[in-house]
């Protein structure tokens, strides 16, 4: 008898287990990538505005998202619905980008520092997408978007254009 009720509890464990398993539905995550070596200080405002309208798109789409960025502001979230965070960051995210006036007739001080901001913005976004395994990327900045190779959609959007990009991605575009 104790046989039986121990083979039932596990039968009814595991039924139980793979209901619930095929009920979740599977939630896409995004990449947001704020490249905050290209986006000008003057910017900031719109991209802190802009961050803050996809966190109140996240949650109505149903998607998690990452966050990370190459600059000063060192903002990093792992994969999450928590939108707060999100908000949280944009608060505190400005740009770091040179200048017009730098980037117009730039030095060989400043022509090594852009080379120097491409290298790193190409390895914090092979990073960030290594650990977040996104199904998008959300790639926000002034500046170009590097090369990858990914199969995955990058949508490469100034700071002005975040939610219209994130509407796209959402909506398959």
């Amino acid at each position: 008898m104790r046989r039986f009720a121990v083979a039932l509890a596990v039968y009814a464990f595991t039924l139980s287990g793979a209901s619930s398993a095929q009920q979740q539905p599977t939630t896409k995550t995004i990449l947001l990538f704020i490249d905050d070596l290209q986006i000008l200080f003057r910017d900031t405002p719109r991209l802190r505005t802009g961050l803050k309208q996809v966190s109140e798109r996240l949650t109505t789409a149903g998607w998690s998202f990452a966050v990370a960025s190459d600059g000063s502001s060192e903002v990093s979230i792992a994969p999450t619905s928590d939108t707060t965070a999100l908000v949280s960051i944009a608060n505190k995210i400005s740009g770091g980008g040179l200048t017009p006036n730098e980037l117009a007739n730039p030095t060989p001080y400043v022509e090594r520092d852009i080379t120097r901001r491409s290298i790193m913005a190409r390895r914090e976004l092979q990073t960030a997408v290594d650990v977040a395994h996104p199904d998008a990327v959300l790639y926000i900045t002034q500046g170009e978007l590097p090369g990858t190779g990914w199969t995955i959609p990058v949508v490469l959007v100034r700071p002005e254009g975040i939610e219209a990009a994130f509407i796209a991605i959402v909506s398959g575009q």
